[in-house]
């Protein structure tokens, strides 16, 4: 059950992350900043939501790796739903 609760708490934390995305986004879903084969812009100096493993390291250090992966990936999800993204 914490571990459930903690999930929830990771999740809503991320959305909150990922509401400062300063990029648009098509109406696929695909940031503006990807380039046709797929590779990034601004990767050198992409937004901090784009960089899983430095937002895991700088504010979720303390939630297993796995488990932190699992949570951004089921937000992603949940964003790409909500705007009726196809990916």
């Amino acid at each position: 059950m914490v571990r459930d609760a903690r999930s929830a708490v990771v999740k809503n934390e991320l959305l909150d992350i990922a509401s400062m995305f300063p990029h648009k986004f098509d109406d696929n879903g695909r940031c503006e900043m990807l380039m046709e084969d797929n590779s990034c812009m601004v990767y050198e100096d992409r937004p901090l939501i784009c960089n899983v493993k430095k937002v895991h390291e700088r504010f979720f250090s303390e939630v297993k790796q796995e488990d932190f992966f699992k949570a951004n990936e089921d937000v992603c999800k949940k964003l790409q739903e909500e705007n009726n993204f196809t990916v």
